[in-house]
């Protein structure tokens, strides 16, 4: 598994480290254990996730919306799929308007 710093994980994931910082302030991303070297490190799986939350986002989504989506995890597909379902009610509610 990559070893990236935030800065790389920023650029590969079309955000700002400032962004990546908030995201783990609320709670929507984990901050790494700060190591001996000083330097947090992040996973290939932090860019996924937070690509994730900017696709959500442009979607629509809220991010106390996203971070309930994320809290569901594997296995809750129906339960992903009503929120989405409810969601694209709204948007297109609104859009029509």
């Amino acid at each position: 598994m990559n070893k990236l710093t935030i800065s790389t994980v920023a650029k590969q994931a079309g955000v700002c480290f400032e962004t990546i910082r908030y995201y783990q302030r609320i709670g929507l991303i984990l901050e790494p254990a700060k190591p001996a070297s000083g330097y947090r490190t992040y996973t290939d799986h932090d860019v996924q996730r937070i690509q994730f939350k900017q696709r959500a986002k442009k979607h629509g989504f809220s991010l106390v919306e996203i971070k309930t989506l994320l809290s569901l995890g594997k296995g809750s597909c129906d339960q992903t799929k009503q929120l989405a379902s409810s969601k694209l009610d709204d948007v297109n509610k609104y859009s029509s308007a």
